[in-house]
C-alpha cells in the first residue's frame, strides 16, 4: 500500500519517474523570518532614533542651518554607499566578461582591476560601518542585492565571495568598539543573514538567502516602513520604490509591461503631486524605467523568470543573451530624449548631474546595441565629462560613474574599430582603479 502511494507521489526510489523534492527545514524558515524582522526593526529603529535627517520644507529659520547640515550628512552617506555598490557591480561585470569570452578567461588587466575593485569595496564597507559617518538608508538593501547578484550569475560561481562578504559584515559589526558602548545598528541583520545564508545544514540554495523573492520581500518591507515615516512620495521613498520595482524580476525577464506599468503609475502619482512640475524624482524614475527597457532591448529573454547574468540595476556593456528587441530600445530612447531636450526640464537637469549622467549612459548603451555608433559615442563622451566634473567636486571620492563611462567608451570605440583609442581608454581606467585603491589605503604591492 505504501509502495503504491509513494509511486503515485513520485517518491519511490525504484521508480524511474521519481522526482526529488527539497524540504526546507523549520530552522531555515525561522532564519528567513528573522531576516525580515531585522529589516523592519532596522528602519523603524533608525527613524525612532532620528539617525537620518531628510529635507523638510517647513523648517523654521532658527533651525534651518543645523537641519541642512544633518540632511547633507545623510546624503553623503547615501552617495558613499551608492559608490560601494557601483564598485561591487563593476567588479562582477569584469569577472563575468572574461567568462563570456570564447576562451573563458579574463584579460589580465581586467582580472587585476576586478580584484582591486573588490578590495576597494570591502574597504569602503569598513569605513561606512565603523567610520564616523552614518550608515545610509539603502545600505542593507544594496548588500542584499549584491548577494542575490552573486547567486544569479550564470557565468561564474560567486558563492565563496558572497559568504566572505557576509562573514566580513558580521565581523565588522558583531561587537562594540572601544569608543562605543553599542553594537552597530545593522549587526542583528548581518547576524540573521549569516545564520540563514551560511547554515551548514542547508541542503540547497532554497535554504539560503539568495533568491529574488526574498530580496523583493525585504524591499517591500523597506518601502512600507520608510513611506510610513516620511511619506510615499518623498525623494528617498521614491528611490526605494524604484529599487523595489527594478528587482521584481532579474534583468530583462518577465513581461516587459509589468515593470513599465509600475514605473508609469509612479510617474503619474508624481505628476499629480507636483502639478506637472519636473523634479529629481521624475528623472530618477524615468531613468529606472528606461533601464528596464534597455535590459529587454539588449536581448535578454522576455519570458524566462530565472536566468540572469547581470544586475537589474546595472549599467551593462551591451552583452546580449538573446534576440535584440529594437522596439524596447527605441521606446527607452524616446522616453529619455523627450525629457532631455524639453526646454522646461533644463534647469532641473543642470541641478541634478547624477541623473543627467544616467540619461547619457543609458542612451549610450541603447544606441550601441542599435549600432548607432556616432550617437553612442557622443552621449558617452558627455557622460564622461560629467563624471570627471563630479569626481573633482567630491575630492576624487566619487569614481563609480567615471569607471562606468570609461568602460562604455571603450566598448563604443572598439565597436567602431578604433582600437588604439580604446586601448588608451583601458589604460586610463586601470590608472583610475589604481588611484582609488591608494586613496582607501591599500598599496599596489598587496594585490
Amino acid at each position: 500500500m505504501y509502495k503504491t502511494r509513494f509511486r503515485h507521489w513520485g517518491l519511490w526510489k525504484h521508480d524511474s519517474s521519481a522526482k526529488t523534492i527539497t524540504v526546507i527545514s523549520p530552522q531555515a524558515w525561522k532564519d528567513e523570518e528573522r531576516v525580515y524582522l531585522s529589516i523592519r526593526d532596522y528602519y523603524d529603529g533608525a527613524f525612532a532614533s532620528q539617525r537620518w535627517t531628510f529635507a523638510k520644507p517647513d523648517m523654521v529659520s532658527t533651525t534651518q542651518d543645523e537641519h541642512e547640515l544633518a540632511v547633507q550628512r545623510t546624503k553623503h552617506a547615501m552617495r558613499n554607499d551608492d559608490e560601494m555598490c557601483l564598485r561591487f557591480r563593476a567588479a562582477i561585470c569584469l569577472l563575468e566578461k572574461g567568462r563570456q569570452n570564447p576562451k573563458g578567461t579574463c584579460y589580465a588587466d581586467d582580472l587585476a582591476q576586478a580584484v582591486r575593485l573588490l578590495r576597494i569595496s570591502f574597504a569602503a564597507l569598513s569605513q561606512s560601518l565603523l567610520g564616523p559617518g552614518l550608515d545610509a538608508p539603502m545600505l542593507p538593501l544594496l548588500i542584499l542585492y549584491i548577494i542575490v547578484r552573486f547567486s544569479e550569475s550564470t557565468t561564474a560561481d560567486f558563492s565563496a565571495l558572497a559568504a566572505q562578504l557576509l562573514k566580513y559584515l558580521r565581523g565588522l559589526t558583531s561587537s562594540s568598539s572601544s569608543s562605543s558602548q553599542h553594537i552597530h545598528p545593522t549587526a542583528l541583520l548581518w547576524r540573521a543573514l549569516c545564520a540563514h545564508h551560511l547554515n551548514p545544514q542547508a541542503t540547497s540554495d532554497k535554504n539560503r538567502f539568495s533568491s529574488r523573492s526574498q530580496l523583493n520581500t525585504c524591499a517591500a518591507i523597506a518601502v512600507d516602513r520608510v513611506s510610513h515615516h516620511i511619506g510615499p512620495l518623498h525623494p528617498w521613498t521614491v528611490e526605494l520604490t524604484c529599487f523595489a520595482i527594478a528587482v521584481v524580476h532579474p534583468k530583462g525577464t518577465g513581461p516587459v509591461d509589468d515593470k513599465s506599468s509600475r514605473f508609469q503609475s509612479l510617474l503619474k502619482d508624481l505628476e499629480t503631486e507636483t502639478d506637472g512640475v519636473y523634479d529629481t524624482r521624475h528623472i530618477d524614475t524615468l531613468c529606472c524605467w528606461a533601464s528596464h527597457l534597455r535590459d529587454h532591448g539588449q536581448g535578454c529573454s522576455s519570458t524566462s523568470s530565472t536566468s540572469s547574468s547581470s544586475a537589474v540595476l546595472g549599467q551593462g556593456q551591451g552583452q546580449q543573451n538573446g534576440q535584440v528587441d529594437p522596439v524596447s530600445l527605441h521606446r527607452g530612447i524616446s522616453l529619455l530624449e523627450g525629457a532631455l531636450y524639453n526646454p522646461s526640464h533644463q534647469k532641473v537637469l543642470e541641478e541634478h548631474p547624477e541623473g543627467l549622467f544616467n540619461m547619457y549612459s543609458l542612451l549610450t548603451q541603447m544606441n550601441l546595441t542599435l549600432k548607432r555608433w556616432p550617437m553612442a559615442e557622443g552621449y558617452i563622451r558627455r557622460a564622461k565629462m560629467l563624471a570627471e566634473q563630479q569626481r573633482i567636486h567630491t575630492g576624487n571620492m566619487s569614481d563609480g560613474d567615471l569607471f562606468e563611462s570609461l568602460s562604455s567608451l571603450e566598448a563604443v570605440l572598439r565597436a567602431q574599430g578604433k582600437n588604439e583609442e580604446a586601448d588608451e581608454v583601458r589604460e586610463e581606467r586601470a590608472a583610475l582603479v589604481k588611484e582609488t585603491l591608494e586613496l582607501v589605503g591599500e598599496g599596489e604591492d598587496s594585490t
